[in-house]
């Protein structure tokens, strides 16, 4: 079994974390979607090119995106230039 820890600074943890029920009404704690896409574009150099394209083509067409809140994140996690550079090319 091959496990990857990933660290996170304490006060950056608890951003964009919320809950939603399983199929069995267990709550699950997840982050957000968008602070989902901030950890795929931190994590860029990690992930298969194709899928981080279409993660972003997805979130800048979803109904569900917020993008002052992304912004926010982005200044948390000092991505707020790239943010900035896919907006304008997938919006």
């Amino acid at each position: 079994m091959d496990i990857q820890v990933h660290y996170v600074k304490k006060d950056l943890y608890e951003i964009g974390k919320t809950e939603i029920k399983s199929p069995q009404d267990n709550l699950i704690p997840v982050y957000d979607i968008d602070r989902t896409i901030c950890n795929i574009i931190i994590d860029r150099d990690k992930i298969d090119k194709q899928i981080f394209i279409e993660a972003l083509k997805r979130y800048f067409k979803s109904q569900n995106k917020n993008l002052r809140r992304i912004i926010k994140y982005s200044r948390l996690f000092k991505i707020e230039d790239e943010i900035r550079k896919y907006m304008e090319v997938l919006s």
